[in-house]
């Protein structure tokens, strides 16, 4: 619509949805209703006991890590609770 100009007084050019395409991608919804389910892997809860000398210092404290993927890069979170 934009190419042949057939919105009238459109302020945005043919270049600036091209970059915006390449910054953000496809229209979201368009690619949940292309996508496949795939079957995750089963993730594996290990706990660790802590030290009875780290308990007793930090009776109040409550720490909880995640691993979280974002466009393939594995960062850490950490909420921790004093």
């Amino acid at each position: 619509m934009v190419r042949d100009n057939l919105i009238n007084n459109c302020p945005v050019a043919l270049e600036s949805i091209k970059v915006a395409y390449a910054i953000f991608g496809p229209d979201a919804t368009s690619l949940q209703e292309k996508m496949v389910w795939r079957r995750l892997e089963h993730v594996d809860h290990s706990y660790v006991e802590t030290p009875p000398e780290i308990i007793s210092c930090n009776l109040n404290t409550v720490v909880v890590a995640d691993l979280v993927f974002v466009n393939g890069l594995p960062f850490l979170v950490l909420i921790i609770s004093l």
